[in-house]
């Protein structure tokens, strides 16, 4: 790695930031006298707080000291995809947080919140956090590890030229992104209108369980850190929503063994099984082949491979997107104190309406018509992805 220029440093998250674990849930709590709103784990998204379906507990006047939000905190996941971060622009005037959260505050001034926001973001897409937790069963990020992460950082007004740039970067990729949003729009409603709504299935197509279009049992991927120079590529939560696999960033070292285990097939159907927030559970994406190395997923994800005479999963994909398909998926799911989440048992029982294959592949025909005419901004949108990323990662070896 090239040494950082003159007047950077590198310093530790610990001694930069008051790092602050939230407080944990209990029944009481939830049963005080003097509740007030907090952040779980899945109302912390990248960039941004989601505010929608708060809950309330209760805080005394020592809690509200202690766990208290205040403009410019940074929010951390502890658990579910660790390491995922928001500033919190003091949206709510009293707002709290829960145990799944670390709050980060600066201890001296020296660091900028948007600064700080764009290294974790690095960080997670280095794998950085993946070494730092273990992940024998759930991954947790301990305040201990983060406090020893290391950071560069250059002097204040390099920090503020370096966001500024990355700023608009992102605002670039946005607008990509906004494209194949209008594109998803528009399959959404060539869907509806040619198989109707899921739930009330006005078209009166057969309704069976999801099991019988499966081959083979949906299986969980592999728990296993990312390297910065692995060998093969990891489908991670982040990876998935479109509906073709994107690029991957980030590898894996596995065993002959385990590479059969977790090699992805062409066909596949990845689907987001264990995640902090509601919205992202289900997100999924449809497998078109491999590259040169084999590609493995991870424990956040899970594979579905299905009979080709019976489902196409670009109609799942497709019907997951849906309204009434999230309804029915969501029915079936599970939650828990950190996270959301879904087994292949659960998975198994969700009741889908199944048109015959072949109207199913009339769609799949729009669909992938609409895809061709995509294929452009696609690439348009991976060299901006491409772009935005190099940036970044010239931003951390002072190369801006």
């Amino acid at each position: 790695m090239s040494p950082l220029p003159d007047q950077w440093t590198t310093e530790a998250v610990g001694d930069l930031f008051e790092i602050q674990l939230g407080k944990m849930l209990s029944k009481k709590a939830k049963k005080g006298t003097s509740p007030f709103p907090y952040l779980a784990n899945r109302h912390v998204q990248w960039g941004q707080v989601d505010l929608s379906d708060l809950e309330w507990m209760d805080f005394t006047d020592a809690e509200r000291e202690k766990f208290g939000l205040r403009p410019n905190d940074l929010l951390v996941c502890e658990g579910g995809e660790v390491g995922r971060t928001a500033i919190w622009r003091g949206e709510l005037e009293d707002c709290y947080f829960q145990k799944a959260v670390h709050r980060l505050r600066p201890k001296d001034g020296r660091v900028l919140p948007e600064f700080m926001y764009r290294f974790m973001e690095q960080a997670a897409r280095k794998g950085l956090f993946s070494r730092l937790t273990s992940q024998t069963s759930i991954a947790h990020l301990t305040k201990e590890k983060l406090a020893l992460l290391e950071m560069p950082l250059p002097p204040l007004p390099e920090q503020r030229r370096i966001a500024a740039i990355l700023d608009k970067a992102n605002a670039i990729r946005r607008k990509r992104q906004e494209t194949i949003r209008l594109t998803e729009e528009f399959l959404r409603s060539a869907f509806l209108d040619m198989f109707g709504d899921p739930v009330t299935n006005p078209k009166g197509w057969p309704v069976k369980k999801l099991a019988v279009a499966f081959s083979g049992k949906p299986h969980i991927g592999t728990i296993v850190p990312a390297l910065e120079h692995g060998t093969h590529p990891i489908v991670k939560v982040g990876d998935l929503g479109t509906p073709y696999l994107p690029d991957i960033s980030q590898r894996v070292d596995l065993n002959e063994r385990d590479l059969k285990r977790f090699e992805v097939k062409k066909g596949d159907l990845l689907l987001a099984r264990a995640i902090g927030s509601e919205h992202h559970l289900g997100k999924a994406s449809v497998f078109q082949g491999a590259p040169a190395d084999p590609v493995v997923f991870d424990s956040h994800v899970m594979r579905v491979s299905l009979n080709p005479q019976i489902l196409s999963p670009f109609f799942l994909h497709q019907w997951l997107l849906t309204p009434g398909g999230r309804a029915n998926f969501m029915r079936r799911a599970g939650r828990t104190a950190v996270q959301f989440n879904i087994n292949a048992t659960q998975l198994a029982q969700i009741d889908v309406a199944l048109p015959p294959i072949g109207e199913q592949r009339c769609f799949v025909g729009v669909f992938e018509k609409s895809m061709r005419m995509e294929a452009a901004k696609q690439t348009a949108r991976s060299g901006t992805e491409e772009l935005f990323h190099s940036l970044v990662q010239k931003a951390f070896r002072g190369g801006l």
